[in-house]
């Protein structure tokens, strides 16, 4: 499921050199976001989590590159236990989730 950037064709109508600045970078930032957007509804479920435990964490992937070393292995240390958290949480629920159901079937 992709989303279209109808946004950026209306924009390019514009014709004012003041506004067509302003936006160009509305235009650049919803670009930014909507290719995020996209990135997660086609990414797999693995990337749909990642992208999920990054934007909890307050962290981008641009962020996370920019990072040094060090600090990149504690951020991805971190993102990997609340992975793992997740992952953890969504077994339980499926779990009680059968478990209930079992009980309900005749």
């Amino acid at each position: 499921m992709r989303i279209h950037n109808t946004y950026t064709s209306q924009q390019n109508t514009s014709t004012s050199n003041s506004s067509s600045s302003s936006s160009l970078t509305g235009q650049s930032a919803f670009a930014q976001v909507l290719a995020k957007l996209n990135t997660f509804v086609d990414g797999s479920p693995s990337d749909q989590m990642r992208a999920e435990v990054l934007a909890q964490l307050g962290y981008t992937e641009d962020q996370l590159k920019a990072m040094s070393p060090k600090d990149r292995e504690a951020a991805e240390k971190k993102i990997a236990e609340r992975e793992k958290q997740l992952t953890q949480q969504q077994v339980q629920q499926a779990e009680q989730k059968a478990s209930g159901s079992a009980g309900l079937a005749i």
